[in-house]
This record gives C-alpha cells, sequence and structure tokens, in this order.
C-alpha cells in the first residue's frame, strides 16, 4: 500500500496516511475504485499550491463535491435537536447534526447489522463502541443492528468504566449530560444571573465549574442511532437498564435475525452466515433476549477515510477540502470542553485516557 500511495505523487510525510486511505478502501470492499478516488481527493501537495496561472487565492475559490459520510463525521450536516435516551429516565435533547436515513447508492437500507456498514465504521474508534453505555467489542458488531432511523453527529460528555476484562473504555455520560439540562433550566429562570449563584446551581447538581461559573467536562463527537441488540453483546459489568427497553414486536425479532444470519441477502443455504447461534437455552426453544436502545459509535476520522466512504455527495467550498482543513476538525472530535467556550486545549481519545 506505501509503494501505491508512492506512485500517486504525494510527499513523503503523507505516504503513511494515504496508505492507510487505500486500506479503509479494502475495508469497505473499493480498492477497484482507488485510483479514482485518488485523483479526485488529490492527497498531494498540490492542495497548498495554486493551479497553473492562478494565484493561491483563486485556486480556493469555488466549490467541491463532499460525500455524506464525510459531512457527517465533520458536522458539516443540518443542526437540529436529537432526543438522547428516547423514553428513559435519562432522556435529554441535544444540538446535532443530522444525516438522516443510511443509504447505498442512494438507496436506504433499513434495518442494517453494524458490520454491514463498512464506510460507518470506517470513520469510527472501533475499540470504544458502546450500547446504551454498555461497551461492545468490536468482533460483537453483526449483533448490533441499526433501526433504520437517523443517524446524528453529537457532542456528549463522556465518562470511563472498567469492562469484563478489566480494560478502560469510554462511553457517552448520559447522567451528566440530564444533570447539566436541568441545571441549565434553572439558570435560565433567574431573574439576575450573578456567577455565585449559578455555581451553587451547578454544584447542588455534582457539576464542576471554571471561576465563570461555566461547567468543566471532557466530550466526545459520537456517532448515534437507535438499535436493537443481542443481549450476549453488551458487557455483564455495565449494564444500566435504564438505557433499555426489552423487544417483544415478533416483526423486530424477524427481522433482526434474518439480518443476523443472512445480511440484507435472501434466506437461502448458501447466503446463510457463519455465526453463534443465539438459542439461549440447549436443545431447547427460546432464543437471547433483544433489548431496544442506542448505539455509540466515538468519531475519530474525518480525512481520508470519510472520503473514500463516501457514495453521494453534496458541496463544500474548495477551501474546506484541504488536508490542513480536514485535520484541524478531525483534531476537535474530542477533548475537554468548557460550556459555550470552544476548546483550545483539545486531545486525542489515547490523550484521554492516559489522563484520566
Amino acid at each position: 500500500m506505501k509503494a501505491r500511495a508512492a506512485k500517486t505523487g504525494v510527499g513523503p510525510q503523507e505516504i503513511d496516511n494515504t496508505a492507510k486511505g487505500f486500506i479503509a478502501l479494502m475495508v469497505a470492499g473499493r480498492l477497484d475504485t482507488v485510483e479514482d478516488y485518488t485523483t479526485d481527493i488529490k492527497y498531494n501537495s498540490d492542495l497548498s499550491k495554486a493551479a497553473k496561472g492562478t494565484s493561491a487565492s483563486d485556486d480556493m475559490k469555488g466549490t467541491e463535491d463532499l460525500g455524506p459520510i464525510a459531512a457527517l463525521a465533520a458536522g458539516a450536516l443540518p443542526i437540529q435537536k436529537y432526543t438522547i435516551n428516547p423514553g428513559s429516565n435519562y432522556q435529554y435533547s441535544a444540538d446535532a447534526s443530522v444525516l438522516g436515513t443510511y443509504r447505498v447508492n442512494g438507496e436506504a437500507t433499513g434495518p442494517q447489522m453494524l458490520s454491514d456498514m463498512p464506510d460507518i465504521m470506517s470513520i469510527v474508534d472501533k475499540k470504544n463502541i458502546s450500547a446504551g453505555e454498555s461497551p461492545i467489542s468490536f468482533e460483537n458488531i453483526g449483533a448490533v443492528q441499526y433501526d433504520g432511523s437517523n443517524i446524528a453527529n453529537v457532542e456528549l460528555p463522556v465518562r470511563y468504566v472498567k469492562d469484563s476484562n478489566n480494560v478502560t473504555k469510554m462511553v457517552p455520560d448520559s447522567k451528566l449530560s440530564k444533570r447539566i439540562e436541568e441545571a441549565q433550566k434553572e439558570i435560565d429562570s433567574l431573574p439576575v444571573k450573578d456567577i455565585n449563584t449559578i455555581r451553587e446551581i451547578y454544584a447542588a447538581h455534582d457539576i464542576e465549574t471554571n471561576y465563570q461559573g461555566k461547567p468543566i467536562y471532557k466530550y466526545q463527537k459520537f456517532l448515534i442511532f437507535d438499535a436493537v441488540v443481542g443481549e450476549e453483546v453488551l458487557d455483564e459489568s455495565n449494564i444500566d437498564n435504564s438505557f433499555f427497553e426489552d423487544v417483544d414486536n415478533e416483526m423486530t425479532k424477524n427481522i433482526f435475525n434474518q439480518r443476523y444470519e443472512y445480511g440484507s441477502k435472501s434466506a437461502t443455504k448458501t447466503n446463510k452466515r457463519s455465526v453463534p447461534d443465539r438459542d439461549k437455552y440447549w436443545l431447547l426453544p427460546g432464543q437471547k433476549a433483544l433489548k431496544k436502545t442506542q448505539v455509540a459509535l466515538p468519531i475519530s476520522d474525518i480525512t481520508v477515510n470519510a472520503a473514500f466512504a463516501d457514495r453521494n455527495k453534496l458541496v463544500i467550498p474548495k477551501s474546506q477540502r484541504s488536508v490542513e482543513y480536514m485535520r484541524e476538525n478531525a483534531a476537535q472530535q474530542t477533548g475537554t470542553r468548557t460550556m459555550n467556550e470552544p476548546s483550545k486545549s483539545l486531545m486525542v481519545s489515547e490523550d484521554i485516557l492516559n489522563n484520566e
């Protein structure tokens, strides 16, 4: 892959990143289109130079194509309120960049196993997947079903938990989000908003603030969507039933089983996947329970992988298409946030884990 990257004309410092982009195409089963995409992306020194006969400013004018996956990862889609944990005690609303339904070749797929969404998986942190704030191992995503509804890019506070193997995992902190929302409602109702009173309200809700009375918390940008998951994939040491609802609808169960065993293909012997049985009891009827919840996928990459994953396209300014611009936005997927202020001390997820 490095040799192939070198043939595209990129500088030595970009060979590793370009090679990783080619690997992303392999994961998505799209390596045959790599030449077209490298031509389109121009992941090389030309991004920083003007074309012959033009100035640098002229070269950055106009528009360029950006696909929906890259737009979702960058938070470039319409901002609207998105409900987190609907129906639970920790339901709240957050501003989100919303894609709408997942599509392949322009067609909505409906319910789909996470293992059958390689473009989505190419831009997320596979080590910190969670459902209902319960960590899920990457090898178990074949039993995690996107339900066909909207997919949103949402910035959420995070917390860290130990899974059953004593490995530290990052998950959304919905309880903190709910406390912030409740405290904010109290503050909004104040006739006079002095800092001391504001800090007292936040403190009453167990929320840390800075000297200006603004909450401080670690955050991560997630892809969030409603899902149905097999109970067997949830981490036993981190299950809060507040975030889960039993699935009793037979049609929902049938769709899950169909997707689990055959993906989007017809239910024939040749199409049957080699997957673990979901029988609850050995030699007795009955399957393990299904749970309705929300899945959270930490966004880790909005550069090469996101661009290569795209199918349909929308238009953005050329000035936002450069490697430098996309990397700057990628760095802002995670960090420490002071509420209502953009953070300048940004950290990648590994840094946050090391500084917990």
